[in-house]
């Protein structure tokens, strides 16, 4: 959805008119009019405050996500948590980019070990039931 579309959805689902709206923003109600059609952009002093009217996160507006909710509410409820760094992410940051380098090649390396030591197991369980 794109933002104007986005922007009339909020608006009707709180039940409010455009010049409301624009009262809220302190612009004319053509200019919510033009938001809506996506002939005009609002700057971001005005996308702060729809985000805070209607509290929705900016992405949401802009249709980068379908979740509505600002992360700091998500948050407050327990719906998401940041985890510290795992000790492997601190150990990977901490290394020069040419060990970097080698630290994914070796992780490349194990994940296609795995995945060919999981094919040999169904193979011979496979060859087992037969």
């Amino acid at each position: 959805m794109d933002f104007g579309s986005i922007l009339k959805k909020l608006r009707t689902e709180k039940n409010i008119t455009q010049e409301e709206l624009a009262k809220v923003l302190n612009v004319s109600r053509p200019t919510i009019g033009r938001y809506e059609i996506n002939e005009r952009f609002p700057d971001q002093e005005n996308l702060v405050k729809l985000s805070k009217f209607f509290n929705v996160s900016i992405d949401y507006l802009l249709g980068l996500t379908d979740i509505k909710e600002p992360i700091n509410e998500l948050i407050k409820k327990g719906e998401v948590s940041i985890k510290p760094p795992s000790d492997i992410e601190r150990i990977y940051e901490s290394l020069p980019d040419e060990e970097k380098k080698m630290f994914n090649d070796y992780a490349k390396y194990l994940e296609t070990r795995a995945k060919l030591n999981q094919g040999d197991k169904e193979s011979s369980a496979t060859s087992e039931a037969i």
